[in-house]
C-alpha cells in the first residue's frame, strides 16, 4: 500500500532562517527516503500507510530536533601575551573556530593608542600600552553565536641593543693613539627621533665617551692617566624605544710596546 508523508510543527520561528527554506525545519524526499535539515527547531514526521483489504492503516511518527553547530571558538594566544610595537597579529594567529565557519567576526580594541584593528581583522601594535581585544560573532541559521570573548595583550617598546667595540681597538692612555671612533653603538637607528645618549665615567681622568659621528654612536677618549674606569651609557626613551642603560669597564694600556705596523722579512 502507498505511504503518505506528513511533516508537522515544521515552522521555524527564529528570524534567522536558511534562504529558500524559511518555513521548513526539515524536508523529506520519499524517493530517496532522505531527511534534510534546514533550520534549528523540532518537527514531527508522520508516515501513514493507507489501509487495504487485508491491512489496517498504519501510522509511524517520529520527532526530529535540529540544532545549530557550535562555533568552537578558542584563543590561540595566552592572556596578557606581550608584543612589540610594529608587530601584527592576524585572525588566524589570534583565535580558531570550527573549520568551515566563515562567518564574519567583530574584533575591537579597547585602546587604539596601543592596538588598532584593520579591515582584515589584523591587530596592529602601534604604541606601548595594554589593550583588551574583544571578539564576537552573530549567529546564523547554521551556527551558534560567539558571545563577546575578551583577552588582554600588552604592547612593549623595543629594547635597544648596545654594542661595545673593544675588539676593534686596544685603548692606550697615550693621547697620540686616542682616536677610538665608534667605541659604543646603539641599535636605535629606526624611529630614533628625540632619543639622547648620555654617558658617565667612574674616573673621567682615565677615559670618557663623547659624541660620535651620529647620534647613536659615542667615541672613546683616553687621557694620560693609567688606571681603570667604568663607562656607563644611558639612552632616553621615546614612543618606540625603551630607556636603557649599560656599562663597560676598560683599563687603557701603556703604549710602550705598540707597533703601528708589522715588519716582514722577504728572505
Amino acid at each position: 500500500a502507498p505511504f503518505v508523508y506528513e511533516i508537522t510543527n515544521n515552522f521555524n520561528g527564529n528570524n534567522i532562517r536558511k534562504p529558500g527554506y524559511e518555513e521548513a525545519i526539515i524536508t523529506y524526499n520519499p524517493t530517496e527516503k532522505k531527511i534534510t535539515a534546514h533550520n534549528a527547531g523540532t518537527a514531527t514526521l508522520t508516515i501513514r500507510q493507507k489501509p487495504t483489504n487485508t491491512h489496517n492503516e498504519k501510522v509511524f511518527t517520529c520527532t526530529i530536533t535540529v540544532s545549530k553547530y557550535d562555533s568552537e571558538f578558542a584563543w590561540k594566544i595566552a592572556n596578557n601575551s606581550e608584543y612589540l610595537i610594529d608587530q601584527t597579529i592576524t585572525k588566524a594567529e589570534l583565535f580558531s573556530r570550527a573549520t568551515d565557519n566563515d562567518l564574519p567576526v567583530t574584533i575591537k580594541s579597547s585602546n587604539t593608542n596601543a592596538v588598532t584593528v584593520d579591515n582584515n581583522g589584523t591587530l596592529n601594535a602601534i604604541g606601548a600600552g595594554t589593550a583588551i581585544i574583544t571578539v564576537a560573532q552573530a549567529e546564523s541559521y547554521k551556527w551558534l553565536p560567539i558571545s563577546e570573548q575578551q583577552i588582554t595583550i600588552i604592547i612593549n617598546k623595543h629594547k635597544p641593543v648596545f654594542t661595545w667595540n673593544p675588539k676593534k681597538i686596544t685603548p692606550y692612555y697615550d693621547t697620540r693613539y686616542a682616536d677610538y671612533t665608534g667605541f659604543f653603538e646603539s641599535s636605535s637607528t629606526k624611529n630614533n627621533d628625540g632619543l639622547q645618549l648620555t654617558s658617565t665615567s667612574s674616573d673621567p681622568q682615565v677615559a670618557i665617551l663623547e659624541a660620535g659621528t651620529n647620534a647613536q654612536k659615542l667615541d672613546l677618549k683616553t687621557f694620560n692617566k693609567p688606571g681603570t674606569t667604568k663607562l656607563t651609557v644611558t639612552q632616553s626613551e621615546n614612543w618606540y624605544w625603551a630607556e636603557w642603560s649599560d656599562s663597560y669597564e676598560i683599563t687603557p694600556q701603556d703604549p710602550i710596546n705598540y707597533v703601528p705596523f708589522e715588519l716582514k722579512n722577504d728572505n
